[in-house]
């Protein structure tokens, strides 16, 4: 079941639907065990708790998928408010700039150079 309530991710896994419905669902089983780690945060975290969550935007399929922005969206339906989100550049990567992101030999794209930090209060 991937009805997860964020309006931003169902647009984005509509859009990589349309090019490769496989891994539309990879994606969507990867936000389904993300929101399930949210839950039990909010679950175990203190009322007035505040937690940090860091995480990067990618691109999959040539679709730029806004994961701080959905992170936020799939938090506050579970009850989190989010305080503030900061981007954060990554200096030293230890996995290569550019890859292939639709898994396509010859063709790359960068991959993430910022990461975000999504903070939340319950």
């Amino acid at each position: 079941d991937f009805s997860l309530k964020s309006k931003t991710l169902n647009s984005v896994l509509k859009t990589i639907a349309s090019k490769d419905v496989k891994r539309a669902e990879e994606v969507a089983w990867f936000f389904v065990d993300l929101n399930d780690v949210y839950k039990q945060m909010h679950r175990v975290l203190r009322e007035d708790g505040i937690a940090g969550i860091v995480i990067g935007n990618r691109t999959v399929k040539d679709t730029y998928i806004p994961s701080s922005k959905i992170t936020s969206e799939l938090c506050e339906n579970l009850g989190f408010e989010t305080v503030c989100g900061i981007d954060r550049n990554i200096p030293y990567k230890t996995i290569p700039l550019i890859n292939s992101p639709t898994n396509e030999a010859g063709v790359v794209g960068r991959t993430m150079s910022k990461e975000n930090i999504i903070v939340v209060q319950k």
